[in-house]
């Protein structure tokens, strides 16, 4: 995106993160904890009027992992918690899909210890990533510098999906293109 923080665009009259994280807390989730780094005091600025925690990441230059990292640390009771990874530019996932990954994940998690991922039919893995509090000590000892992606790798006998064609687990901001195309109102 260059310059611009693509979490500050405008997208239907708020911001990217504004509307994901409403979208978030219209959801079943228990708590929302959101970890910030890049643009921390305008960042900090639109979170501050959500009843979500606010983790600061000094160390998001070296990574997705590293906020993954920072998020797990700061979740009260991590040893019994399953916990959800979002990502903070997917705005267009309602709380319905959103209610959707968390009810299939509470039924398959009830049977084994599961990590539930969307995936299109055409087999495109998608986000958000739910996950048993069992794998917690494998994403804090990941040391990849981006993704959880070989986490995940490694987990195949744990790692469920649920297919569907829904599109906003799909679509992310990545480019100034992305957006345009997806998200500009």
């Amino acid at each position: 995106m260059g310059e611009e923080n693509k979490l500050l665009l405008p997208y239907r009259g708020k911001t990217i993160l504004e509307t994901t994280i409403q979208n978030l807390l219209e959801s079943e989730i228990g708590e929302l904890i959101v970890v910030i780094g890049h643009d921390l005091d305008k960042v900090g600025q639109v979170l501050a009027s959500y009843d979500v925690t606010v983790v600061i990441n000094d160390n998001y230059e070296s990574g997705q992992v590293s906020s993954v990292k920072k998020g797990l640390l700061s979740i009260q009771d991590i040893e019994k918690t399953p916990f959800m990874i979002a990502l903070a530019d997917m705005p267009l996932i309602t709380k319905t899909g959103y209610n959707l990954l968390i009810t299939r994940f509470l039924h398959l998690n009830s049977e084994e210890k599961v990590i539930l991922r969307p995936r299109s039919k055409s087999g495109q893995p998608g986000n958000p990533v739910l996950f048993d509090s069992s794998f917690k000590e494998a994403l804090l000892n990941n040391e990849a510098r981006e993704k959880t992606k070989h986490i995940l790798n490694n987990q195949k006998a744990s790692l469920k999906y649920l297919d569907t064609d829904i599109p906003s687990f799909f679509k992310d901001v990545d480019t100034k293109a992305d957006y345009r195309k997806s998200f500009s109102y």
